[in-house]
């Protein structure tokens, strides 16, 4: 991270949990399965302190805040709602990648991208196929988070951009698919990346779309860059 020049001071290190390992099996360049192993109990309350005191500084020096939740156990409900308390307080806008059933801890959060199955499964509405079932999924979403915003990924369909009133449909962009590794947080990242810099959240998830399009040509956890973005919006052109 400090060779990329991103300051890893506001790392704590949990002496009594390992580091997450992941293994993927691709079969050619197309993964079949993942084993992780991995402890995902929540985080004690001495380093969720610990944490919490670190970051005030970085939040405070921030244009928008992100939380990834993968479910490994720093996202405690408490914890979370502390920390969207802090950026609030700070006037940061924060951005989610949900994990798990309970929504209600990203209470105040500006944005929730989910994908259709975990929206779904949070909303406890049955599976989305449909508008509608979207709309409803999502209203029981706002009831919770009191979210402004709903930015769900719908795999081949492309992503949908929803609040409290109205939704609006983004094709996907992808010609093809040979790995989804870090797609989901390629679409988190830029996203905020173009809010911070001043878009608004619809010209924000189409540059997302583009640049989701060319990470999952690529095999493994890939990047691009906003050269790329631009050349691959050109090239449809």
């Amino acid at each position: 991270m400090e060779h990329e020049g991103i300051s890893a001071d506001a790392i704590v290190e949990d002496t009594q949990r390992p580091t997450t390992v992941k293994t993927r099996v691709l079969a050619g360049s197309h993964q079949l399965v993942r084993v992780d192993r991995e402890i995902t109990d929540p985080i004690r309350s001495e380093l969720e302190d610990e944490l919490a005191n670190r970051l005030d500084h970085y939040i405070n020096e921030a244009d928008i805040v992100l939380f990834s939740d993968y479910g490994k156990g720093l996202f405690s409900p408490g914890f979370t709602n502390r920390l969207i308390a802090l950026a609030k307080s700070k006037n940061k806008k924060v951005i989610v990648d949900p994990k798990g059933l309970d929504y209600s801890k990203y209470k105040g959060a500006f944005i929730i991208k989910p994908n259709r199955k975990e929206l779904s499964e949070a909303a406890k509405t049955g599976p989305i196929k449909t508008i509608d079932d979207l709309q409803k999924a999502s209203k029981t979403i706002f009831k919770q988070t009191e979210a402004e915003y709903l930015v769900v990924t719908l795999s081949e369909e492309g992503m949908a951009i929803v609040d409290e009133l109205s939704y609006k449909l983004l094709p996907v962009k992808a010609t093809a698919v040979f790995d989804v590794t870090g797609a989901g947080d390629t679409v988190l990242a830029t996203i905020a990346y173009f809010i911070a810099s001043g878009l608004n959240i619809e010209e924000s998830c189409e540059l997302a779309n583009h640049a989701a399009a060319i990470v999952i040509r690529r095999v493994g956890s890939a990047t691009t860059t906003i050269e790329e973005i631009i050349q691959d919006i050109e090239g449809r052109n």
